[in-house]
């Protein structure tokens, strides 16, 4: 073998050596950075978190977005309800919120899990009465908006309600927001 073949071959491996390794050195950084970007994205609820964040029993409706299971006041979460001196138009959207939510939960076993607290020291929370979504329906109804300061998840069912004109979207408006703020 000449001394160039020599070299020529003595070089080569280094740099098989260096591809492999380089290669593997990638995929070990993005399995590493997919883990983070996982862990961050969908973080395992604690069990002991979870199990205090959840209430559950017999509730009374406050207004178009609030309940009360024992001594815990609930702001549902998502969605923000016309005032109970709200009308609309002609109709007392308010009124109609308070007991559309009434009747959502009478005689039913509520559960809801709490998301945060407001200003004001109420569970703000998801709630259910059986399978279906507190919010949802109110929403759905035409009785209650998306909150979208805080969620975009009733958007759609918003969106529905309004086409449709179903509760207050069948009559004018103001936002139970601006209504607060006047």
């Amino acid at each position: 073998m000449t001394k160039f073949a020599m070299a020529v071959r003595r070089n080569a491996q280094p740099k098989a050596s260096r591809t492999v390794l380089s290669t593997a050195l990638l995929w070990v950084t993005l399995i590493v950075v997919g883990v983070i970007i996982y862990d961050k994205t969908f973080p395992a609820p604690a069990p002991a978190e979870a199990a205090q964040s959840t209430l559950q029993g017999r509730a009374t409706a406050i207004d178009g977005d609030g309940l009360k299971i024992g001594d815990h006041e609930i702001r549902l979460h998502g969605i923000d309800a016309f005032e109970y001196d709200q009308t609309c138009g002609p109709y007392a959207c308010g009124q109609a919120s308070k007991a559309h939510l009434a009747q959502l939960v009478a005689d039913q076993a509520i559960t809801c899990w709490a998301r945060d607290t407001d200003r004001y020291g109420r569970i703000v929370a998801i709630c259910k009465a059986g399978h279906k979504d507190i919010g949802a329906e109110q929403v759905r109804s035409g009785l209650a908006l998306a909150y979208t300061r805080y969620s975009d998840i009733y958007v759609p069912l918003e969106k529905a309600a309004r086409d449709q004109r179903r509760g207050a979207w069948a009559y004018g408006f103001s936002p139970p927001e601006n209504h607060r703020h006047n």
